[in-house]
């Protein structure tokens, strides 16, 4: 998952939407098999902070998971995010 916010899986080009996400969860879910979902605080930077904690607590709470992980993001100095950071579109 990562995020909930459409706007932030667009950046980090994740190539799914919330809608996908959600409809992918209850489809695990519905089958009875465990569901974790991978959350990433941080990867929306400063501007999409709070759309991105919301929207993400909306998705879970729309999917409910068995197990909801943390994963806590680290730009690779390689990733075109640092150039986003260089360019002043994306601030940590």
């Amino acid at each position: 998952m990562e995020s909930g916010s459409a706007r932030v899986l667009q950046m980090i080009k994740k190539g799914m939407t919330p809608e996908e996400v959600a409809t992918g969860g209850r489809h695990v879910m519905e089958a009875g098999i465990e569901l974790s979902e991978y959350i990433m605080p941080g990867i929306a930077g400063q501007a999409l902070s709070e759309e991105h904690a919301t929207e993400t607590a909306r998705l879970l709470n729309l999917v409910r998971p068995h197990f909801i992980r943390v994963r806590t993001f680290a730009m690779h100095p390689q990733s075109p995010m640092q150039k986003m950071v260089q360019e002043g579109t994306f601030v940590l």
